[in-house]
């Protein structure tokens, strides 16, 4: 089950479009199934309304999918990404043990984290930099894990071991690519399963 979990998401991100639009269809199927078959109103009415709900959802999730592509490609021009951070070594009930958001800028042997607002990413607060002595393997968060994440699915996370401890640092596939210059490969000297 999870490797076809895996592979949805490998084609989702593939395929954006399609795949939004064929998730669109699908709801809009059952919901309008459900309120033919609950609200005893005319047929035609709900159906109508059901494939015009697809049509504004539908050019909704156009928008963001072309803000946020455009978005990933200004970001890797600079050399940086999307992504969220997190101390797992941090006292219980401290904001540095929940997901962070901010922009990453990697470089060999370094990692720069300006905390930002998640949607435009304006920074807030002060920059921290960080001497990475090695990166683990990515695995794909899942369970607990996930809380404080934006709702889509297919994060990949890694742990670095930093001069600052033990940080993991979430962003989406494409993004983790670019952590490349830090120590290529990634992967290499894993500090434990899943860093974790």
């Amino acid at each position: 089950m999870r490797l076809s979990r895996k592979a949805l998401r490998t084609w989702g991100r593939k395929h954006p479009y399609l795949g939004a639009f064929i998730g669109l269809v699908v709801i809009a199927t059952v919901s309008t199934a459900a309120w033919l078959a609950l609200s005893g109103r005319e047929p035609g009415s709900v159906i109508l309304s059901g494939l015009s709900n697809v049509v504004v959802y539908w050019l909704i999730t156009v928008v963001y999918l072309r803000a946020t592509r455009k978005e990933r490609k200004e970001l890797a021009g600079k050399g940086q990404l999307r992504a969220f951070i997190r101390y797992p070594d941090s006292l219980p009930g401290s904001l540095s043990g929940i997901w962070n958001p901010g922009v990453v800028s990697p470089t060999e042997g370094t990692l720069r984290f300006q905390p930002a607002v998640y949607e435009s990413l304006e920074s807030v607060g002060r920059a921290t930099n960080f001497t990475v002595a090695d990166v683990s393997e990515r695995w794909t968060i899942t369970g607990k894990d996930r809380k404080y994440l934006p709702a889509s699915a297919g994060y990949e996370a890694v742990t670095l071991a930093t001069d600052k401890g033990k940080v993991k640092l979430a962003a989406s596939p494409e993004s983790l690519d670019l952590l490349a210059v830090i120590r290529p490969p990634i992967g290499q000297d894993d500090p434990g399963a899943h860093g974790h």
